[in-house]
């Protein structure tokens, strides 16, 4: 039985082919021929200058089955329900038309909608008519054709081809009208085909009626409905409905083709797949346990290849845990390198070492190479003659698996890939299983490798465009349209001039969007394609201990099958691939087992040390490393979900991985970006919300993988067919400061964050009690090591508690388990136990009671885009010594930058106010008003110009000092002993004597022993014997000291004048411009040390409590402003560190002395043009302010000796002449010195330094 096309179109467009045929309980169509007759009827439009009307194949195809299924179903009647159906509608006609009408429509439907035979002139109509065909006669098969020519042209979806059968002649020739109109009382008058159906019309119509625009939907609703009687007949409604998907892609690709450089295998975008709301269900929605236990994966009716899913996990070996990837372009790479370098680099073995000593710097462990293989020469000359004139080949289309030899062959990568090892750094590298280029050697030399067929799948494709190949044995070209953009065809031509063979090969295709264009697809039904890559695979393996598999999904047994060997009804990925649909069996039988899981096993067996890599998607990462073992899987859920801030989706995606099994997170590859994406600076920009994502990347379990480029802040994807970089960017200095400063030293420490067993993942709850989805908090730990991160992925700033985790899959047990932070952190279950942790972020350390954070969590405030890192955690016991409880208390939550420090601050903080009171404003100020009136009042007598010198020792009683010539003492009674001293300093010796009091104390608590004096210039250890003097006498000495100091104004004016405001500017003196505070605060800090017994050394004083940040904060107090009151500070200890028994102009001959960082920051050494250099204002104020004790020594005499000035000012003309000659360079200086260090003849002091 034939499909009624006119006589007239079949005349006009050469038909002679039967294009469906039906007989008895077979249903087949020829799909190619549908295809070609669509391209002839439009070509007749166009002949005919008749609008083009949009023609298809498969839309052809489709109507022609519902014809067929239609007389399907006719006959289905025929045979079980009505056998008499026909005959009796002729004679129920006759009697509603007339006899001799009735003849005449027969006859003229006949004529214009011939059988073979009469349109073959083998028979006329009336003979035709007379006879039967297998039993039936010809008038009811006639009048079973009008039936449904009738009811073809009052179907919506038919009208496209109403040329075919149209029924206009009949209508105004033959009774054909009249007798169709009465058609439907007849068939009342007959048995229903089924109850639910009704009437043989109405079974007949009711596809049209719920579907009357779709032909899919007609298709879907017979499969539906009329299954009860034609039964597996209906199984070939699935070829249509999958050709029909087929033209859809086909056509939405002609009028959507791919770029001129359009190149990737990417994600087609996770968007809602697997989610319902923000909640994941990709693994419990997808599973069911069974009564035994097992679980098994849900399917929908007739999906192909289900998945045989079970543990079975690769192990690691020690390194694999710790890799951070990054990728780079290999081309770009090197050209950027020739850039930075000044030189052409343009080989392997060219890398410069310290290139990868950068990487590694930067806390990066493997290096992939994106490009290093031989690649398609017809690849590039496609690039180029699509537009794209600077092209290189794709990177994803080789021509075999060597080192390219424009990259210096195989010689310059081990060249390199040993240079790498030995700074520590792994070399990974591409491999694309699923497809070669289209001019590979595997291509030309075994073509039946590849997925090909005889003809064009489509007869509008032409393949008249250039011969891209270069070898001489094979004519390979592409699909014209790809040259004007207009079309993405899905197969090449592929001619061997040898026999003359010509297949249209297959590109490779995901079935995403469009096919690779200069690639061609392998065949992995064929066990001896599938052996050859497999053996391929271990080659590149023996090479490179890290793999990482492009599109390595597309491989999967279920992906094999759903694009390339459909099941029927599932088809529609890839157009054409529908006619090579089969049952499951028959795709077992071809492909029994799943490729990657026989790749895993062979490359543990035969190459054990490779990290096998895959890029996968589409719901099947867990599948990929949990069941095909692959070491690692792609999860574009990080960058998607994290740039988009899905932040609700992302966790929950985390939290059903650790519930399902824990053991997966540890597998994935998280990444900001890849060669298929934006770049990460494109994606979530330079600022905070790139560096908090950037610590979920490198503290959360798995593999980070950084882009090319991502690090220096480039701008520019590099597509994989680029020579070098289009855009001239130089690094984001900031960028790079800030990634090694956060991120770098997270990454180093990939050992902690690396695995799964100890990772626990909590909510964020808010003081209001619901939990912010915004927040990602996680802890981990490894050995002794333990960190907790956080991080706000939104604009909002947030305040709350991470306190239980949440529900995770103990693998041991079996069971769901939470645990607190506490626990996850294994902290004591002690509560006199301080636990002290660091925020990488900020440098600060923080102290919480153990118990604390076990009855209550962590709870802290997050600014948008904020994260916090904490590491470095310790446990910490408190001692009388050690009083951390304390510290905890006091800190009450804030943190410092040392807790050893603070601890210290704690312990002293009774010293330091002592320190404080007795340097304060007040205190200064009485300095300042004595000091006045000593210059106003001091009597004549007291000066001379001839009195012998007076020595001064710090820890020598008084009355041993101060004495005359001839050996007198001078007695001077007041309330403190022997020294005469104004009550109005009372304050500050009261305190400074407090000072050496709480000195004392603090090293009693620290076990009784008191610093020894270091040594140095200062004389041996005082004896015994001055460790016994009294408290009084103690005391005389600062008195002295004190009210000595007091003359310091009157010195300094005896200095001459090229040196009076290098002094001034260090010193007290009598000039009313400067302010007594800055010159009186660091002489009386100096005054306050010398309160200290002689068993203890003012140097270590100073440095064992870090006495130096107390004295800047004193010196703030009373209003010396940043960098000036640190000076003085410095300036103190400088005093305390060289102040001894030894001539001060000896000191100051020492290089000893002036490489002191603290006297090369007073004296201003700075660096410049390589040279460093000494500021000599401040060389000057340096050397005055030495003289302090000096200066004291002189004042302390008596009578005071003003003369005894000119030699402390004449040493220091001498050292500043010293500079000059030196050109004020630092180091030459001190050879100059070195020079004369001892020569210089001492004249005997006029006072000894205190």
């Amino acid at each position: 039985m034939e499909f009624h096309i006119s006589r007239s179109v079949r005349e006009r467009i050469d038909l002679d082919d039967l294009l469906f045929s039906f007989t008895g309980n077979v249903v087949f169509a020829n799909v190619t021929a549908s295809r070609k007759l669509a391209e002839r009827l439009k070509a007749l439009d166009s002949a005919e200058g008749l609008p083009e009307k949009t023609v298809s194949g498969a839309a052809l195809f489709a109507m022609g089955l519902i014809d067929e299924l239609s007389h399907a179903l006719v006959a289905k009647y025929r045979q079980t329900t009505d056998p008499l159906v026909l005959k009796e509608g002729l004679r129920y006609l006759a009697g509603e038309i007339g006899p001799e009408q009735l003849d005449r429509l027969l006859l003229r439907f006949t004529e214009q909608f011939p059988a073979v035979a009469v349109f073959r002139k083998e028979l006329t109509a009336e003979e035709w008519l007379r006879g039967q065909t297998d039993g039936l006669p010809n008038r009811e098969a006639a009048f079973e054709e009008m039936l449904l020519l009738w009811l073809a042209n009052t179907n919506p979806a038919f009208a496209v081809f109403d040329l075919l059968f149209g029924d206009k002649a009949l209508k105004n020739e033959t009774a054909y009208s009249a007798a169709t109109s009465t058609l439907p009382n007849y068939f009342r008058t007959r048995p229903p085909v089924e109850p639910a159906l009704g009437s043989l019309l109405n079974a007949l119509r009711a596809p049209m009626l719920a579907s009357p625009d779709s032909l899919t939907g007609q298709l879907d609703y017979i499969r539906e409905h009329w299954a009860p009687v034609l039964g597996k007949d209906l199984a070939r409604v699935l070829l249509a409905i999958d050709v029909l998907r087929e033209e859809e892609i086909a056509v939405w690709m002609r009028f959507h083709p791919a770029g001129p450089v359009w190149h990737r295998h990417g994600d087609p975008g996770r968007a809602d797949e697997g989610f319902v709301g923000d909640e994941f269900i990709g693994f419990e929605d997808e599973f069911t346990t069974l009564a035994d236990g097992t679980r098994r994966r849900r399917y929908a009716a007739d999906y192909q290849a289900p998945l045989h899913e079970y543990e079975a996990f690769s192990a690691d070996q020690a390194w694999m845990p710790t890799v951070v990837l990054i990728a780079k372009n290999t081309y770009v790479w090197l050209e950027q390198l020739s850039k930075k370098y000044g030189r052409h680099i343009y080989r392997l073995d060219q890398i410069p070492d310290e290139e990868l000593q950068l990487l590694v710097d930067r806390g990066i462990t493997g290096l992939w190479l994106i490009g290093l293989w031989e690649r398609s020469t017809a690849s590039r000359t496609i690039k180029r003659l699509r537009g794209n004139r600077d092209a290189v080949a794709s990177a994803y289309s080789l021509k075999n698996y060597t080192i390219a030899q424009d990259l210096g062959g195989e010689a310059a990568y081990m060249h390199l890939r040993d240079h790498a090892a030995a700074v520590g750094l792994r070399l990974a590298s591409d491999m694309v299983p699923n497809h070669m280029g289209i001019d590979s050697d595997w291509v030309i030399d075994h073509p039946d490798w590849f997925l090909s067929r005889s003809e064009s799948p489509f007869p509008v494709y032409r393949f008249e465009g250039p011969d891209v190949s270069t070898d001489s044995r094979v004519e390979i070209k592409i699909e014209d349209h790809y040259y004007d953009h207009s079309d993405a065809a899905v197969v090449f031509r592929l001619r061997h001039h040898y026999d003359g063979a010509t297949r249209y090969v297959y590109h490779g295709n995901d079935g995403t969007t469009f096919a690779w264009n200069d690639t061609a697809q392998l065949d992995y039904s064929k066990a001896h394609v599938r052996e050859s890559v497999i053996q391929t695979i271990l080659d590149v393996a023996r090479r490179f201990p890290i793999i990482r598999f492009d599109a390595a999904m597309v491989l999967a047994k279920r992906h094999v099958q759903r694009l390339w060997f459909p099941l029927p009804g599932t088809g529609g990925s890839i157009p054409s691939r529908a006619e090579n649909a089969m049952s499951q069996e028959a795709f077992d039988a071809l492909m029994p087992n799943e490729f990657w899981r026989e790749v895993v096993d062979r490359v543990a067996r035969e190459v054990p040390g490779t990290l096998l890599l895959a890029e996968a998607f589409w719901l099947l990462e867990g599948y990929f490393v949990r069941t095909l073992g692959m070491h690692r899987v792609y999860n574009s859920a990080f960058m998607n979900m994290l740039r988009d801030e899905e932040n609700a989706k992302y966790r929950s995606y985390l939290k059903k991985t650790v519930e399902f099994d824990p053991d997966i997170l540890k597998r994935y590859v998280n990444f900001m970006s890849n060669p298929d994406e934006r770049t990460a600076i494109d994606q979530f920009g330079s600022g905070d919300k790139y560096f908090g994502v950037s610590v979920l990347l490198a503290t959360l379990p798995g593999l980070p993988m950084f882009g090319h480029g991502q690090i220096e802040g480039f701008t520019e994807r590099y597509g994989m067919d680029f020579k070098q970089a289009r855009l001239d960017e130089n690094p984001n200095e900031d960028l790079v400061a800030r990634h090694q400063h956060l991120i770098a030293p997270l990454l180093k420490n990939r050992a902690l964050f690396a695995e799964s067993t100890h990772f626990l993942l909590y909510d964020f709850w808010r003081d209001n009690g619901t939990v912010d989805e915004n927040v990602f908090a996680y802890s981990n730990r490894h050995g002794q090591e333990r960190g907790v991160i956080l991080y706000n992925n939104s604009y909002q700033s947030t305040h709350g508690t991470i306190h239980f985790s949440v529900g995770f899959l103990e693998k041991a047990a079996g069971s769901m388990q939470q645990k607190s932070l506490a626990s996850g952190l294994d902290l004591p279950d002690d509560d006199s136990i301080v636990i002290a942790y660091m925020d990488n972020v900020l440098g600060l350390e923080y102290l919480r009671r153990a118990k604390d954070l076990r009855d209550h969590g962590l709870t802290l405030g997050l600014r948008g885009y904020q994260h916090v890192a904490l590491l470095k955690w310790r446990e910490l016991r408190s001692t009388a010594a050690q009083p951390w409880d304390r510290l905890c208390d006091a800190l009450h939550g804030s943190g410092v930058y040392s807790i050893e420090e603070a601890l210290s601050r704690l312990q002293v903080r009774p010293l330091l106010e002592a320190l404080r009171e007795a340097v304060s404003q007040e205190n200064i100020d009485v300095f300042a008003r004595l000091s006045h009136e000593h210059e106003i009042e001091i009597p004549g007598d007291q000066i001379s110009e001839k009195a012998s010198p007076v020595q001064v020792d710090l820890h020598t009683p008084l009355q041993k000092q101060v004495e005359t010539p001839d050996g007198a003492a001078v007695e001077k009674t007041e309330e403190r002993g022997t020294a005469k001293v104004d009550s109005r300093l009372n304050d500050f010796f009261d305190h400074a004597y407090l000072f050496r009091d709480r000195v004392m104390e603090l090293s009693e608590l620290n076990g009784g022993s008191s610093p020894h004096r270091v040594e140095g210039f200062e004389t041996a250890s005082p004896a015994k014997d001055r460790e016994s003097k009294t408290e009084g006498q103690k005391q005389d000495t600062c008195s002295l000291l004190a009210a000595a100091a007091l003359h310091l104004p009157m010195l300094v004016s005896e200095f001459p004048e090229s040196l009076r405001p290098a002094a001034s500017a260090v010193l007290p003196s009598t000039d009313p411009r400067l302010s007594p505070t800055q010159n009186w605060a660091p002489v009386m800090a100096w005054l306050v040390f010398q309160s200290l017994p002689p068993s203890f050394s003012p140097l270590e004083v100073f440095e064992s409590v870090n006495l130096r940040w107390a004295l800047a904060e004193t010196f703030s107090s009373v209003g010396l402003e940043g960098e000036t009151a640190w000076k003085a500070a410095a300036q103190v200890r400088v005093q305390l560190k060289f102040t001894g028994d030894e001539d001060s102009r000896k000191i100051l001959r020492t290089k000893e002395f002036w490489k002191d960082p603290d006297v090369r920051w007073l004296t201003g050494v700075n660096l410049a043009s390589g040279i460093e250099y000494m500021n000599k204002e401040r060389f000057e104020e340096l050397l005055c302010w030495f003289e302090l004790p000096a200066l004291v020594g002189i004042a302390a005499s008596a009578p005071l000796l003003l003369e005894d000035v000119a030699p402390i000012t004449s040493a220091v003309r001498e050292l500043t002449a010293l500079l000059q000659r030196s050109g004020f360079e630092y180091q030459k200086f001190l050879r100059l010195l070195g020079s004369t260090e001892g020569s210089t003849k001492l004249e005997p002091r006029t006072g000894k330094h205190p």
